[in-house]
């Protein structure tokens, strides 16, 4: 089931702010490389491809060199960290990717069955604590949420809270969600009865659910695809050295 045409326009309104570029930018078979736009302040090179499709937001003061280094690649290179990273030889410092951008609206989502899945309250206060003392600190930011104004979904077994997902707003509509299992429990299905409770609540608000995951993560991959999670994009985020 494709995404409704109303996602699919605010979808490419989101990403052309983001870039700073018209909407048609990412209709169009090429690779484009932009000076950074929302991302102003970050010093790194930020890849996102769809299908021929590929844009690149880049340190404006270093726009014409990325634009002559970049020249002649495809866009699947682009979000390919190990060809990036052999055929430019650029100092990276650290390379996040290549992700899976997927999202979900009425038209596609595919709820589970959420027993023992419930959003989380003040009382869980606790609970909520000590899943994240069970975590590793890197594990937590990527997973990770913390108790406040938006939602969180957690399952709960035998009273322990042993998986969370909640969300970050990008923009107006995007719901940018978190997931993040109990190490002794996962391969469960308990992350995806979280992320399913999260996103109906997210798309009963008339938001747009959001779900990024490594390329390489297939298990998290799979809890897309059964939530009904239509890949979308995939980028390469390239932090740079200095």
């Amino acid at each position: 089931m494709p995404l409704s045409a109303p996602t699919v326009a605010e979808l490419t309104r989101y990403w052309a702010g983001f870039f700073g570029c018209p909407p048609a930018a990412l209709d169009q078979d090429a690779v484009q490389v932009l000076p950074h736009a929302e991302l102003e302040a970050y010093r790194g090179i930020y890849c996102f491809r769809r299908g021929a499709t590929a844009l690149v937001s880049v340190p404006p003061d270093e726009l014409a060199q990325w634009q002559t280094r970049l020249a002649g690649l495809d866009a699947a290179t682009l979000t390919d960290a190990a060809a990036m990273a052999a055929l430019l030889g650029f100092p990276a410092e650290r390379l996040i990717g290549p992700a899976s951008l997927a999202y979900a609206d009425e038209a596609t989502l595919r709820p589970l069955p959420t027993a023992g899945t419930r959003l989380l309250t003040a009382i869980d206060e606790e609970a909520h604590a000590a899943l994240k003392a069970a975590c590793s600190p890197l594990e937590w930011e990527h997973g990770g949420s913390e108790l406040g104004l938006l939602p969180l979904s957690g399952r709960f077994v035998r009273g322990a809270l042993v998986a969370l997902a909640g969300y970050e707003l990008w923009g107006e509509r995007i719901a940018h969600i978190a997931v993040i299992t109990h190490p002794a429990h996962r391969g469960q299905g308990y992350g995806a009865e979280a992320v399913s409770l999260l996103a109906e609540g997210i798309v009963a608000r008339g938001l747009i659910a959001q779900y990024r995951t490594l390329c390489a993560n297939t298990p998290s991959l799979r809890i897309g695809a059964s939530l009904g999670f239509v890949p979308y994009a995939e980028t390469l985020a390239i932090r740079l050295k200095g």
